[in-house]
């Protein structure tokens, strides 16, 4: 379930961020063997032009992210997003909504706050847990993704129509919950 409110974006970021979501949430290029495999291939031919563009968007945005020169990987990236868009986030929200193990977070966590990226403050909710959010280097480095990723949209959905990006983000998002559904049983 994505954690970005269709309200908290304008409109030419809230594909983006559903597309970038999706994409990230279930490693796609990583797991393009397994995935075949457990969907039923009805339409081969469109599988494969999905995972080019996946490829292709990944690339260009590694691509357009180096240039920054950041000392940030992209999973670090992932976990900046999620502490921006979650209201008290604890490093427990990240390893869940990235389903990875809460050492490997609190790893890329200390890079963070390490390098000014992050702070904590007291979770008000419960008091054996802290907050996380960005600092103004984090919301920084924020905004130049947030360019980067505007462009990259700009780009990729030249001559395509709102109805044809709507029904791309609803195909796309029902088949991140199939496999959502599929991981829980």
């Amino acid at each position: 379930m994505p954690l970005y409110p269709s309200s908290c974006c304008s409109k030419s970021l809230d594909i983006n961020v559903i597309i970038v979501d999706n994409i990230n949430y279930i490693d796609m290029i990583d797991k393009v063997n397994y995935i075949q495999s457990e969907i039923n291939m009805r339409d081969t031919p469109a599988f494969d032009r999905l995972f080019h563009l996946v490829h292709l968007f990944k690339r260009r945005l590694h691509d357009e992210v180096e240039q920054l020169q950041l000392s940030l990987t992209p999973m670090h990236v992932r976990v900046l997003k999620i502490i921006t868009k979650q209201p008290d986030c604890t490093a427990v929200d990240v390893a869940s909504h990235l389903a990875r193990d809460k050492a490997q977070i609190t790893r890329l966590m200390k890079t963070l706050l390490d390098e000014g990226f992050i702070g904590k403050r007291p979770n008000p909710n419960d008091k054996r847990s802290q907050c996380l959010q960005p600092t103004a280097k984090g919301d920084a480095v924020l905004e130049q993704l947030r360019s980067i990723e505007a462009n990259l949209h700009r780009q990729m959905t030249l001559e395509v129509s709102d109805e044809q990006l709507g029904v791309f983000a609803s195909v796309t998002s029902q088949l991140a919950a199939n496999l959502e559904k599929k991981r829980g049983q």
